[in-house]
């Protein structure tokens, strides 16, 4: 039997968690780790036209994650609303006299976070180099 490359072992078996592992933020040094390879040797394959797989699973794993951080950061520079639920209740006694809570009142309340001036110089940094 023909020894097969460690990129057939120990890589294609394992792609969609080396996608996994990229958008869950390992570094190359970790999921090279996790695989029992060296990092030098991952890089490599990364780099080869022939293990373009790998370079797609580990791309498409960070696209994830950034799209996430994106609009986050987005949020956080532009400001936004959320809901909160507020519940009141009283508490009553049953016949053995065991304290009863009991909901007396639910209400929702609109707050307003404003934007962050250290997320939004951020984003025009980068988005808007020429200009920032």
């Amino acid at each position: 039997m023909a020894n097969r490359s460690k990129y057939e072992s120990h890589v294609l078996p394992k792609l969609a968690l080396i996608e996994a592992w990229s958008r869950d933020g390992l570094t190359l040094e970790q999921i090279a780790h996790n695989l029992g390879i060296a990092c030098s040797t991952l890089k490599r394959y990364k780099e080869e036209p022939d293990k373009k797989a790998l370079a797609d699973a580990l791309a498409r794993g960070r696209e994830v994650v950034d799209i996430i951080v994106e609009s986050a950061l987005l949020k956080k520079a532009t400001g936004y609303d959320w809901t909160e639920t507020t519940r009141e209740y009283k508490v009553v006694q049953d016949d053995d006299g065991n304290d009863i809570k009991l909901l007396s009142k639910e209400k929702q309340v609109t707050r307003h976070v404003e934007g962050n001036v250290t997320a939004q110089m951020f984003w025009l940094a980068n988005r808007k180099r020429a200009v920032w």
